[in-house]
Formats: structure tokens, sequence, C-alpha cells
């Protein structure tokens, strides 16, 4: 878990009418992407993001997890955001600002006959449940972020499951974690169109081809940023 404050002295905004953010908290749950493998210092999109707002950020991120359960094969050591929802800070008038929940490629590339999308689902509004009856969240405070850039080399590579994923799967799950959440007013993000028309969008990409480099996670930013200076 990493935590700090962001551009508490310049660069804060707070929408005309809008969500009150700066001073505030941003919470992050996701898997590497969401942690920054691929990316330097300060320019994940969870730092951008909190330093845009001057919010505090505190990045719950682990490598290697998934949204939903992973029984009965524990194929990863690493615990699942299904599993965590207890870590969910309890909301607080006035000091919580936004809770970011971003899993995808995990799920999608463990391609088992329980990792699909009716768990996927189903793990969706387990944490939905915790953080808005639970913990108090006001849905209007909480984002999903689904799809970045992949290529099916980077579905399959290193998952080893018995049958390699691919870019239908990987549709079906953000689709299905669309719905899911747009269904109980959470926001989502699905990046792909951005990302994948970047020029040689596979350039930003590391040697696994699933982790987006600092370029796309600014433009990962910048889509949330421009969200939240709208309301």
């Amino acid at each position: 878990m990493i935590g700090f404050i962001m551009g508490a002295f310049g660069g804060g905004y707070t929408p005309p009418g809008g969500l009150p953010l700066t001073g505030r908290t941003l919470d992050v749950f996701g898997d590497s992407i969401t942690f920054g493998v691929n990316t330097t210092s300060g320019n994940s999109w969870p730092e951008k993001l909190a330093a845009h707002f001057g919010m505090t950020l505190t990045n719950h991120a682990v490598s290697g997890t998934t949204m939903e359960n992973q029984d009965p094969i524990d194929v990863l050591a690493s615990p699942n955001m299904q599993s965590r929802i207890s870590e969910i800070p309890f909301y607080v008038e006035g000091a919580s600002g936004l809770l970011g929940i971003a899993y995808l490629t995990n799920d999608v590339g463990l391609n088992y006959p329980d990792y699909n999308i009716t768990n996927y689902a189903a793990a969706i509004n387990v944490i939905l449940d915790e953080a808005i009856n639970v913990k108090g969240w006001p849905t209007a405070r909480i984002f999903f972020v689904f799809r970045y850039f992949v290529t099916a080399f980077g579905l399959d590579n290193g998952y080893g499951a018995p049958t390699p994923a691919d870019l239908p799967r990987y549709v079906s799950f953000n689709d299905t974690g669309i719905t899911t959440v747009t269904a109980r007013s959470v926001k989502a993000f699905d990046h792909w169109d951005t990302l994948s028309n970047v020029v040689n969008p596979v350039s930003h990409l590391d040697a696994y081809e699933r982790h987006i480099d600092d370029y796309m996670h600014g433009l990962a930013a910048d889509a949330k940023i421009a969200y939240y200076e709208s309301l």
C-alpha cells in the first residue's frame, strides 16, 4: 500500500457545482497496471489523477491480482479484490474523495472455468455492496476501470491457462463489468478506444505486452480528469 499527498499547493481543481475533490482522499485498488508497473515515479494514472486535483493518494494495488475469487483453482498467490473488501475505507464526509477499483486483465488471462463473466459480475456486486452499503460511499464517488490496451499475446503470456485467453474474451469481461457498475449508477472507464488508436500502440507496452507505459497512463488519467471536471 502506497500513500502520499499530491499537489497540495497547486494543480487542485474543484468543478463548479461538482464533486469537491481538492484536499480529499483518492483510494485505488487494482492489479499491476494500477500499481504502476512499467511506469516511472509520478507517472501512473493514480498519481496523475491525484496530483491534478490535489488529493491524498493511497494506492492499495497489488500486482498479480484479480477482481473475483480464485476458488476452487487458486491460480494466483495474491489476494483478489473480492476477498479484500474489508480493506475498503469508510467514507468520511468532507475528507473522502474518490474510490477507484481497477481489475480486468488477470481475470481474463486466467481462462479457467470459474474465471467467467458470471463470477466477475458477482464479484463486482459484492465489492459494491461493501463500498456502498457497509462503508457508506456515495455512488458518485466510486469509479471502476476496465480496459486499457493489451495484445492477444499479453492475455496469454505467462498465465498457463488450459485455453489461451483472447481479445473477444477481454471484450466480454469489459462489457459485463460496464453493464454491472452502470446499473448501480457507478462510473465505468474503458480506455481501449483512446489507447488502441495511438500511433504504434504496442510500442507503449512492456515485454509482456500488457503493462502500459507513462504515455498511456497519462491518457488514462486525462480521461478521468476530463470526466470529473465536467461534472
